[in-house]
């Protein structure tokens, strides 16, 4: 999903996003990290219940979801918490990830992809 943005024809609903906003930072685990199945779903709902959290488009990204989420875009507002790659750098947001994927915070994988 970091292909570049300007020359590839999109395709997933990230790729659209990705036209009108650089990624700061991007979190995942594997299934080797024991990823659950619904891992999107989980990592939405953990996101979306964080301070601020709010979400932008109804049904954004959770077309093929079956398990009744209401998006699977969560936005924030800018501010010190998500400058940069902070919202994934903040250990209250890694903790509530880790918590949703029922994994250890230390399977977590969290790359920064700018500089802030």
């Amino acid at each position: 999903h970091l292909r570049d943005a300007a020359t590839t024809r999109p395709h997933w609903h990230v790729d659209y996003l990705r036209r009108l906003a650089p990624v700061a930072a991007v979190a995942w685990l594997t299934a080797a990290d024991g990823a659950p199945p619904d891992l999107e779903c989980r990592w939405s709902r953990a996101l979306a219940a964080l301070p601020g959290a709010f979400l932008p488009a109804a049904g954004f990204g959770a077309s093929d979801c079956g398990h009744g989420c209401d998006a699977h875009l969560v936005g924030f507002a800018p501010g010190p918490f998500t400058a940069g790659a902070g919202l994934l750098a903040a250990p209250e947001a890694q903790a509530a990830l880790a918590l949703a994927a029922s994994v250890p915070q230390r399977a977590l994988h969290v790359e920064r992809c700018l500089n802030p």
